[in-house]
């Protein structure tokens, strides 16, 4: 499924796991401490928020991520209200899952030696 994220990163996200991106995205992101982000699903034309709270257990950082939709209207007055202060969304290249196209050429083993691959077509 396709989703374009509008809030705080502008990119487009082709994946089949929304909530594995989207924390993968906060946790590459982690220095503009994303509380809240804004996905448009282009499939049903719906616009999700999604918030993310961060916190501590055992000494650890941890975050949860709860997704819920919200009204387009919501959504324009949010994005309405960043461009009267200023502040510039910015733009990223757009996200794929990845997807597994055949058998890999390498196989891993146990050993952790290279062991040449005979490839038959």
């Amino acid at each position: 499924m396709s989703y374009n994220i509008l809030f705080p990163i502008q990119q487009q996200l082709t994946t089949d796991n929304l909530n594995y991106h989207l924390k993968h995205l906060v946790k590459t992101h982690y220095n503009m401490n994303i509380n809240k982000i804004l996905i448009e699903d282009l499939k049903r034309r719906l616009i999700y928020e999604s918030k993310v709270r961060y916190y501590t257990e055992k000494g650890l950082n941890k975050m949860s991520l709860v997704t819920y939709p919200v009204k387009k209207t919501y959504a324009n007055n949010f994005l309405n209200q960043l461009k009267l202060q200023n502040r510039p969304i910015p733009l990223l290249s757009p996200i794929m899952s990845p997807r597994i196209i055949g058998p890999g050429l390498y196989r891993p083993t146990p050993l952790l030696r290279k062991i040449p691959v005979q490839i038959f077509d």
